[in-house]
This record gives C-alpha cells, structure tokens and sequence, in this order.
C-alpha cells in the first residue's frame, strides 16, 4: 500500500494556516487578523468537506490547489498596505 506523499514530495496538512505560513513568513498579524485567519481556514475546511463529499482519502493535488487559491486571496484581502508592502519587499 503507498503512503501518503509517496512519490512526491510530502505536503503538510491541507488548512489556511499552512498557505498563511508560507505566505506570510515574518509579517505580524493583528488580534483582528488572527481571528480572520481562523474564519478562513473554518472555510477552508468546510470545502475541503464538502469537496471530499466526506469521503476519508486526502485531497488530490488539483483540489488542494484549488482550496488553496482561494484560502490565498482571502490571506491577501485581509492584509494592510503596509502589510503587503512589507511581504512585496521580503521577495514573496
């Protein structure tokens, strides 16, 4: 039986925080943004459900980056300028 990630890479667990870290590597958030990104990851999840249809299998890698496209444009919308300036500067 293979196991998960075998023959590519391993990718961490399917949520909004995942696509937050990689995005937003050293950019604080506020107690505000926070909460959002628990709304956005609430979601997330919640499509990653019905997506699934329930079923028990992780999602495949064009339905995870589908999920995690919109978890992205969420994470953006709720950046400030000066937030997004600052993640423009870092290169990301």
């Amino acid at each position: 039986m293979a196991s998960e990630g075998e023959g590519s890479e391993a990718r961490s667990p399917a949520s909004a925080f995942t696509v937050a870290a990689r995005l937003l590597a050293g950019i604080a958030l506020t107690v505000g943004q926070t909460a959002q990104l628990r709304a956005i990851n609430h979601k997330y999840q919640q499509s990653l459900y019905t997506m699934l249809a329930g079923a028990h299998r992780a999602p495949t890698d064009a339905e995870r980056s589908q999920l995690d496209a919109v978890a992205a444009h969420d994470i953006m919308e709720m950046l400030t300028a000066e937030q997004r300036a600052e993640r423009a500067k870092g290169g990301r």
